[in-house]
């Protein structure tokens, strides 16, 4: 399968029969502009040293030129040192995966994280129970949920999840730092 892309016209002709390869080419085509944009915001001229690329080459593989492709590594470099991560989370997206940010520092006392945590469970708990009994089941294509109870929900989802990805980092850090001792207990 061929696909020419006529940036004049900014639309596509597929050549072939492969639908789903045009259709990955194509959402690929908007990482590739995101990641285009957060270049261009450093800026490009500033960035390309830094990931070791010619001006050139980096702006050939942005405008996604005969010749040039962009790879993964410098993808992940453009995201890296723009700080830009809409390209990653358009992927994210795309895969049906979510990532979130992992805490800098390891907390050294473990106990209030699990109290917030504990905390935050329950109110999470609450509020979706909250959530699901008043839901209206009338409603055209289902159960409905008013706006205002949609805001809570994500609200406390997100709250709860950073706390437990915070939870998590320091069992991993336990974990890593002492593979044959035991857990350290906090009193």
């Amino acid at each position: 399968m061929v696909i020419l892309r006529n940036p004049a016209l900014s639309g596509y002709f597929l050549s072939g029969q492969n639908k789903q390869e045009f259709e990955g080419n194509f959402l690929m085509d908007e990482v590739i502009d995101l990641l285009d944009a957060a270049a261009k915001l450093y800026p490009i001229k500033a960035l390309a040293p830094e990931i070791s690329k010619a001006e050139s080459t980096l702006r050939n593989e942005l405008c996604r030129q005969p010749g040039y492709k962009l790879g993964l590594v410098t993808a992940y470099l453009i995201m890296k040192k723009t700080a830009d991560l809409k390209a990653l989370d358009r992927i994210e997206e795309l895969l049906g995966r979510v990532a979130f940010d992992l805490p800098e520092i390891i907390p050294a006392d473990p106990k209030p994280v699990m109290l917030l945590v504990s905390q935050l469970s329950k109110e999470f708990s609450e509020a979706i129970q909250e959530v699901a009994f008043s839901m209206d089941p009338g409603s055209p294509g289902g159960p409905a949920i008013l706006r205002n109870e949609v805001k809570k929900c994500l609200k406390e989802v997100t709250d709860l999840i950073k706390a437990c990805v915070e939870l998590k980092a320091y069992f991993q850090h336990v974990q890593q730092s002492n593979q044959s001792r035991r857990l350290k207990v906090y009193k």
